[in-house]
């Protein structure tokens, strides 16, 4: 079920944002880090409080994706029940790295169709 080439586009980039963001922090911190002298009790205490406001506001934001990518998963017509299950619990448990993985590999309107065998589970 590839979809339409504005709505892949916006999925893959409401995807992109948490990783953004994760790296974003990511990089602040370690900029932190190496330059000792700036880094007081009280620079710490505010990037703990921002990874802090950071994980609050995109957890809904994951949970919703995560919704939105179980969706999606459902309506795939050619996909065997014990690879719907697996691809279900990674994007449960591994959202991050298993939803552009997920939307490349079945929603990209790029992407080669999966040739299916005469009983209905995919080759590929």
């Amino acid at each position: 079920m590839p979809l339409s080439k504005p709505a892949a586009i916006i999925l893959l980039t409401a995807t992109s944002v948490p990783v953004a963001g994760i790296l974003l922090f990511a990089a602040i911190l370690l900029t932190h880090v190496f330059a000792a002298d700036q880094l007081t009790p009280s620079t710490a205490h505010a990037l703990v409080a921002v990874w802090g406001m950071f994980q609050i506001y995109s957890l809904p934001w994951v949970l919703a994706l995560v919704v939105v990518y179980w969706v999606c998963l459902f309506r795939v017509p050619v996909m065997s029940y014990h690879r719907r299950a697996m691809w279900g619990l990674g994007l449960f448990w591994l959202s991050g790295v298993v939803m552009p993985l997920f939307w490349y590999r079945h929603l990209c309107p790029t992407a080669l169709p999966t040739t299916v065998n005469p009983r209905g589970a995919p080759l590929g």
